[in-house]
């Protein structure tokens, strides 16, 4: 089994990978697509602080801004508040004219839980982790090799046989073509990597 998780789904992937190693399964191959350690801290966000979070997701997905600001967010009802990122949304092309904003309900709800959760694993992963971390904006290839390694140790600390890949696009768009194509390369790597161990 190959296992895949992309931010907040990469911590989901390795409690994944864990529960099946303490079953005596281990899995052939996890892959983490530019998702942070968990180090089992929770950062406190207030509500504008997480909507800002998402419009930057959004942002980056579509590569164009929404012009919505915090000040926009404040001192609004969370029904207002949804309205108004909808709005934003809409006009800056990034959502169907025909949506109502109920229909990002749903999201809104599971980026805040996620983003409001303290994970750290109970056990060390024993078998393989490779990273996959995106490119940020404006940001040099020493930097991001930098910040790389940083990330590298802080995951060690959780599965110490991890390895890693830097990807072009960015945290949204690395699932994309033609970025995906580095994803794609690792997995076949390590499904033939797999099947010559067996």
């Amino acid at each position: 089994m190959h296992l895949v998780g992309h931010s907040y789904g990469g911590w989901v992937a390795l409690e994944m990978a864990l529960m099946l190693e303490a079953l005596g399964r281990p899995v052939a191959s996890l892959t983490i697509v530019d998702s942070e350690a968990p180090s089992g801290v929770r950062r406190e966000r207030t509500r504008v602080e997480i909507l800002m979070e998402l419009v930057k997701l959004y942002e980056l997905g579509g590569q164009r801004p929404t012009g919505l600001t915090r000040a926009d967010l404040e001192g609004r009802e969370p029904d207002e508040q949804l309205a108004c990122l909808h709005a934003a949304l809409v006009q800056a092309g990034l959502m169907s004219s025909r949506s109502v904003p109920s229909t990002i309900h749903g999201a809104v709800s599971v980026f805040e839980t996620a983003l409001r959760v303290a994970y750290r694993p109970r056990t060390a992963l024993k078998g393989r982790l490779t990273l996959i971390f995106a490119s940020r904006i404006a940001e040099s290839e020493a930097a991001a090799l930098q910040r790389m390694h940083a990330a590298l140790q802080e995951w060690r600390g959780i599965a110490p046989q991890a390895s890693m890949r830097l990807s072009s696009g960015n945290h949204v768009t690395v699932l994309r073509a033609p970025h995906v194509s580095v994803l794609a390369r690792s997995l076949t790597e390590q499904r033939e990597q797999a099947t010559v161990r067996r």
